[in-house]
């Protein structure tokens, strides 16, 4: 199931479950009215104890229901954006490692990458994991900027893996700028204050 097709069941089960609610209170509302009209007080005090019961008891079983469901289909979102965003990931290591290494992953690759990874984000990326992807790849075709200053790229790239985080429902407490960095780049205390301000980084 895509996420079109799941978020459109979800506004169908909302919708049922207000019509449900709706004839359900209406209904029973009918039937108090009709009893205390007929000032037969001694249906009307059981009749008020029922339909509070029944109106209960539906509601919890249709929420129940719902959100069930609810969970069952952002569970498997989730499940088919882990092995995107991993993917993802796996392959800008080897790109970092490549540089340290002397083995730089070939031009070629990166490009059959992007454009594959490309087409999986723009179905299964939340609105901020893909606009942070635009961004970073906005920031790494900008040769003369990452050259120059290529903690810039990185600063971009840690952006990414947060939003990644936060998209697999992570709060990224205090994962500061340069935390997540620090995991691969070992001298990241000259680009960050203790904070997590950047400094030491000229604009180009």
């Amino acid at each position: 199931m895509n996420k079109e097709s799941s978020d459109r069941l979800i506004q169908v089960l909302t919708t049922a479950i207000i019509i449900a609610v709706i004839i359900i209170v209406y209904s029973l509302g009918r039937q108090l009215i009709i009893a205390i009209a007929d000032h037969d007080s001694e249906y009307a005090a059981p009749l008020i104890v029922t339909a509070g019961t029944i109106i209960v008891t539906v509601l919890s079983v249709v929420l129940s229901r719902y959100y069930e469901t609810r969970s069952a289909i952002e569970k498997e979102h989730r499940d088919n954006k882990i092995p995107v965003y991993e993917d993802l990931l796996k392959f800008m290591f080897k790109i970092f490692m490549g540089t340290k290494t002397g083995n730089p992953v070939s031009e070629k690759e990166m490009i059959d990458f992007m454009s594959k990874f490309n087409q999986v984000a723009m179905v299964w990326a939340s609105d901020d994991v893909l606009s942070a992807w635009i961004k970073f790849r906005s920031t790494s075709m900008d040769e003369e900027q990452t050259k120059n200053n290529p903690i810039r790229l990185m600063v971009v790239f840690e952006d990414l893996i947060r939003e990644i985080r936060k998209d697999l429902g992570h709060k990224n407490k205090n994962l500061t700028n340069g935390k997540i960095l620090s995991l691969f780049v070992n001298d990241i205390e000259k680009y960050f204050d203790s904070e997590g301000n950047i400094c030491e980084i000229k604009d180009s």
